[in-house]
């Protein structure tokens, strides 16, 4: 369902906005598309803000400033009218529902286990070497570094898929 920017109430948030992590959302949606959009319920308390946040406010945010820019995105390989939202809606919450959705999305993760973070990055890496035999390390930890927002650290990005490429095949 799409929804118009601006449509939807932001109340307070249990986590507060990440600059980092909305810039690292905005270059994931232009690059993949959105993959989960934000999620909504009805309102009736503001006729111009018929809608609520219960979960997304980085993705929200970053899909506003991608607007703001005038740059385009996708969702479920189609294209984002300019000024839409992608959301899904939830039931009629009461309050205290929705902020316990909120932070059930929150909490609610599962945290990857090292072994698979290892074959993820060596498969990643390997399929880069595929689409360009001069691909480096560097490059993989590079590009992984960028995308975590983790540059400060990409020599400890670099030693990790180092490592994952010679543990991947033994795990």
């Amino acid at each position: 369902m799409l929804v118009e920017n601006g449509t939807i109430k932001v109340g307070d948030r249990q986590r507060e906005l990440d600059s980092v992590n909305v810039g690292n959302l905005k270059q994931s949606i232009l690059t993949k598309g959105l993959l989960h959009p934000p999620v909504v319920v009805k309102s009736d308390t503001d006729p111009d803000k018929p809608y609520t946040l219960v979960a997304g406010f980085h993705r929200l945010t970053a899909m506003g400033k991608l607007h703001e820019e005038k740059q385009a995105f996708s969702y479920n390989d189609a294209p984002v009218p300019d000024g839409m939202i992608p959301v899904s809606f939830l039931g009629d919450l009461s309050a205290a529902d929705i902020l316990e959705a909120e932070l059930e999305e929150n909490i609610i993760r599962l945290e990857i286990p090292w072994q698979d973070r290892a074959r993820a990055i060596a498969k990643i890496h390997s399929l880069r070497v595929q689409e360009n035999p001069h691909h480096t390390l560097s490059a993989t930890a590079h590009e992984l570094a960028t995308k975590s927002g983790d540059e400060r650290n990409e020599r400890n990005v670099r030693r990790e898929v180092r490592n994952a490429t010679i543990l991947a095949d033994n795990l």
